[in-house]
């Protein structure tokens, strides 16, 4: 669970607002500049996709996992150097296990290279820090948070492979212009395109001819109305909400 707090506790945390309980594989999205999560969701889509060969995709997959070291060899780095605070459930000698906190000397001293492998003492890890510049929090009688941990639509730069809510979509020169012309329109305020206006621009004919090949492509794009179409993005109209919570000793 994602929670969003006022930290106001002894615990060597900076006094301020912080986001917690994320899990180590995805703590990239929150503490890493868009950029370098931009770049490594490319490397990450790529190994996804595959490649046109076996040696392509070969090399797809070992690049993601090389760099997927690094990420999380960055992370654990902030760690160690008491940036990020690190809680995990401790594992009891009757069975039961509870979260606590883990003192960044512990840390050095048990995972000085990362909780990697099976821990007899601990698991469940979550991360808490500080909430970075680049992340917008919107304050309108809740907090809420960007979909920055499970992105609902993601994409290559040429948009020849997109995945939307966990379904992959490999997209012809047509298809992948299109799905490109709806993701710009996701930045104005009407936020869907007419679909005349599009098949002028992509010198293609009906948007459901072009995409029937895909079975589940209402997934991906939406009609909103006679001859209009934008990307079907459930996070537009429902925005997740972080909890707020008072952060105790």
């Amino acid at each position: 669970m994602v929670a969003l707090f006022e930290h106001r506790s002894s615990h060597p945390l900076p006094s301020s607002l912080q986001i917690g309980g994320i899990k180590l594989e995805e703590a990239y999205r929150v503490w890493l500049t868009p950029d370098r999560v931009r770049e490594f969701d490319q490397i990450k889509l790529a190994a996804q996709c595959g490649g046109n060969t076996q040696y392509e995709a070969a090399y797809n997959e070992l690049n993601y996992l090389d760099v997927r070291g690094t990420v999380i060899g960055v992370i654990w780095r902030f760690c160690l150097d008491g940036h990020l605070s690190v809680r995990a459930k401790r594992r009891e000698a009757d069975g039961t296990s509870a979260f606590e906190f883990i003192p960044t000397d512990r840390l050095r001293l048990e995972w000085p290279h990362g909780p990697f492998g099976p821990d007899p003492k601990y698991h469940d890890i979550e991360l808490y820090g500080p909430i970075p510049p680049w992340i917008k929090v919107t304050v309108d009688n809740q907090f809420y948070l960007g979909e920055f941990l499970v992105p609902e639509f993601q994409y290559a730069d040429n948009y020849s492979f997109v995945v939307m809510r966990g379904l992959e979509f490999h997209l012809g020169a047509l298809q992948a212009a299109v799905v490109r012309i709806l993701h710009q329109g996701v930045f104005d305020p009407q936020n869907w395109r007419l679909e005349t206006e599009i098949q002028q621009e992509v010198q293609c004919g009906s948007i459901s001819d072009l995409f029937k090949r895909h079975s589940n492509w209402p997934e991906l794009i939406e009609r909103v109305g006679k001859g209009r179409y934008r990307l079907n993005l459930h996070s537009e109209r429902d925005r997740p909400t972080a909890i707020f919570s008072q952060k105790d000793d």
